[in-house]
């Protein structure tokens, strides 16, 4: 159990205490929750913080069951329960399209035309602030890699053990695992919605 937020980014930092300071590593953040758990570590290792945007595809019909996620550039979607639903393809695509298009303008957004990080060549480490399905984050390992990130961790407070092992990480550095993860929020004391201002300024000051 972590009190909030801030304690959870200080436990992972202890985690991660291998990468501190590496001229070649840089912090990726995925909002809103997980920028605030980046922040800590980003400053406890004095490494760089950025943002990577990444929305759930929910089924057509119910968006809270997640099926899918998507990027400003590539998405992923789980074949085998679109097939098990028999969701309809065509009303699949447009939805795929609509949150790849929410994803590029909330990215831009919350950066505020600041220039990304480059990964080329880089270890890049993904934050947030809890691993529930993996969509989220086993697709932001995908864009990271496609940018040529030499290694890829993933650190989180807490994490679904299933999921960890569906991510494909080069490596996973988790605080908490579980073997049951109804929602994230269960395993904070605190856990309260992180407002945009909050994670923009986060950002500028990262």
């Amino acid at each position: 159990m972590f009190k909030d937020r801030i304690d959870a980014g200080k436990q992972l930092s202890e985690k991660l205490k291998a990468y501190s300071g590496k001229s070649d590593v840089v912090i990726l953040g995925i909002p809103r929750g997980g920028i605030v758990v980046a922040s800590i570590v980003s400053e406890a290792l004095h490494l760089p913080l950025d943002v990577i945007v990444i929305k759930k595809i929910g089924l057509p019909g119910n968006e809270e069951f997640a099926i899918g996620a998507a990027g400003p550039e590539m998405f992923h979607v789980d074949e085998e329960k679109i097939k098990g639903l028999g969701v309809d393809r065509g009303i699949l695509d447009v939805a795929i399209k609509s949150k790849q298009t929410e994803a590029k303008e909330r990215y831009n957004f919350l950066s505020e035309g600041r220039i990304p990080q480059s990964l080329k060549d880089k270890e890049v480490i993904l934050v947030d602030d809890g691993i529930a399905t993996g969509e989220t984050m086993g697709l932001a390992v995908q864009i990271a890699k496609k940018e040529s990130a030499k290694k890829v961790i993933v650190g989180v407070p807490v994490a679904a053990e299933d999921s960890l092992e569906l991510i494909g990480a080069d490596e996973i550095i988790c605080v908490l695992k579980s073997k049951t993860l109804g929602a994230i929020g269960e395993f904070y004391e605190e856990f309260p919605p992180v407002e945009d201002d909050k994670v923009k300024s986060l950002l500028k000051n990262g």
